[in-house]
């Protein structure tokens, strides 16, 4: 890794790509290992409807990035907060319409300690995104795996061994049928 006067640079086979450069390429690649035709299973109709659980300040920076980078509709939020909600349904609805899609349903907006099984019970969402604290990993990808959602979890996916043995659990029973 070098510093030029363009900020921190990363080297490679004597070719220089700017850090920032490298990063929008990754998280392009990371919002591609989701292909609409794996959901839907054709690509006609295929815009995958995404539910967000968890509407801070990372779960909406990426989940308004799915909408303008990846062609994702999201369908669905929920959060713990209600101040959450409502800011996050604003700015996703803001993307949605620059998109010519449709805003997220009042029906498919969700807050309270229950929220969490309220989205994975929609039938208007085929993936998950999971950006809740990560304390909370488990517990919510396990369930997202029991509801059949294909699943883009947040890093890290556990804070403790047993977390990550529950992770690891719910992986085996997704493989092969989830993304």
């Amino acid at each position: 890794s070098l510093y030029t006067s363009k900020g921190p640079t990363m080297t490679t086979n004597h070719a220089s790509t700017p850090r920032r450069d490298f990063l929008r390429a990754a998280a392009a690649v990371n919002l591609l290992i989701l292909k609409p035709e794996l959901v839907r299973g054709t690509q006609r109709n295929s815009t995958v409807r995404l539910g967000l659980l968890g509407c801070g300040g990372r779960g909406s920076g990426v989940a308004t990035g799915f909408i303008k980078d990846a062609g994702a509709h999201l369908s669905a939020i929920a959060d713990l907060f209600e101040d959450r909600v409502v800011e996050g349904r604003k700015r996703f609805n803001a993307a949605l319409a620059a998109k010519g899609l449709p805003a997220i349903d009042s029906s498919q907006v969700f807050q309270g300690p229950n929220a969490c099984d309220r989205i994975l019970e929609s039938k208007q969402i085929d993936a998950i995104y999971i950006a809740t604290p990560p304390y909370f990993h488990p517990e919510h990808l396990e369930k997202a795996v029991a509801a059949g959602k294909h699943i883009y979890l947040e890093k890290p996916v556990a804070v403790d061994v047993p977390g990550a043995r529950r992770v690891m659990r719910a992986g085996e029973k997704a493989s092969g049928k989830l993304s």
